[in-house]
């Protein structure tokens, strides 16, 4: 038998019935109805009932010109059978939408976290440091994470930060470790920071007040600012000497406390404690007092960022016997949410 479609004799599988050869309309069905499925496939807009092109009629064969062809029993099948197939991955796709958390906004982090000194070694920094930057992750931030960063890998990680910002809604600064004031400015310690006078420190520590008014230069989007720190200014009252003779101050020892950080427009400022308090470095192997409960309440749905770091100072006051009080500074203009879910940002019943 040819493979041709046109010579192709459809047979009634009635052994009684009488045999008949098809008319050449119905070898043109069949050969729409196979090409039905091939556009089918390969066209969403397809339709049994679009018009064919006209072609040039020839002896072997009879053109349709100027008619809207039949659809065949199978070609109807198909449609019918793709079109609840699409339905069904749109109401799936929609299913796994709803699921998830909703972040309307993109969103980019630099997370640093410094422990391994070389006068001491804070306990959770690296820790406190790496949960954050999987929390975030999971809520949709792209995230720049080191840890036990030199003063060379922090500026490198901060430029890369400044130069990828200007295109997110949402950035966010994370550090954990040592942070001095010194002259009413505040300075985020790098683990090779050199502690010999305040000289030293301003030349081999990180400006965190220059970056934050970097950031706040940014005309779209927010500015988020966290710092798990001890606060500590080394060459106030209370002063400790290293081993080789150095004056410095960590977490451990009470501190006169950072500089304020006036947010600028669109930004939130946190500190782990306010002015004059310890930061906690909680037990070793876990994470800080503060960083502990703002991994318990960031990811809970439509809390403000407001509402978040109200549950962390809450919190935070228990475990300490108020001893911490964690501190913050804004001037966002508009509600944010980590996680905004099904609700408006805000609203929780």
């Amino acid at each position: 038998m040819s493979g041709d479609l046109r010579s192709v004799q459809f047979m009634n599988h009635n052994a009684n019935a009488n045999v008949r050869p098809r008319p050449a309309c119905e070898s043109y069905h069949r050969a729409f109805a196979l090409n039905f499925v091939s556009e089918a496939l390969n066209n969403s807009s397809f339709s049994p009932y679009r018009r064919r092109p006209q072609s040039t009629p020839s002896a072997k064969s009879t053109t349709y010109v100027g008619r809207e062809p039949r659809p065949t029993p199978g070609g109807l099948f198909i449609q019918r059978f793709l079109s609840v197939w699409r339905s069904l991955m749109v109401c799936i796709a929609a299913l796994l939408a709803l699921s998830s958390p909703a972040f309307a906004e993109t969103r980019i982090a630099l997370v640093i976290g410094n422990a391994k000194y070389s006068t001491s070694t804070l306990k959770n920094p690296a820790n406190d440091a790496a949960a954050i930057a999987s929390a975030l992750k999971k809520l949709g931030f792209v995230v720049i994470h080191r840890e036990n960063a030199t003063q060379r890998n922090m500026l490198e990680a901060m430029r890369e930060f400044v130069d990828k910002a200007g295109s997110y809604d949402v950035r966010l600064l994370f550090y954990a470790g040592h942070g001095m004031q010194i002259t009413g400015k505040n300075f985020l310690m790098p683990v090779d920071a050199a502690l010999g006078d305040e000289r030293d420190l301003q030349r081999t520590a990180v400006n965190l007040n220059e970056f934050v008014d970097l950031i706040g230069q940014m005309k779209r989007g927010i500015n988020i600012v966290v710092l798990d720190a001890c606060r500590d200014n080394p060459y106030g009252a209370n002063q400790s000497l290293s081993a080789d003779g150095r004056r410095m101050r960590f977490r451990s020892v009470r501190m006169s406390g950072l500089a304020s950080v006036e947010a600028p427009v669109g930004s939130f400022v946190a500190f782990a404690a306010a002015p004059g308090q310890v930061a906690e470095d909680g037990p070793t192997g876990s994470h800080g007092v503060f960083t502990k409960h703002l991994l318990d309440h960031i990811a809970a749905p439509n809390l403000t960022i407001e509402q978040v770091f109200k549950r962390v100072r809450s919190g935070v006051k228990l475990d300490t016997d108020s001893k911490q009080i964690p501190w913050d500074s804004s001037s966002l203009t508009g509600e944010f949410c980590f996680v905004s879910g099904a609700k408006v940002c805000g609203e929780t019943r």
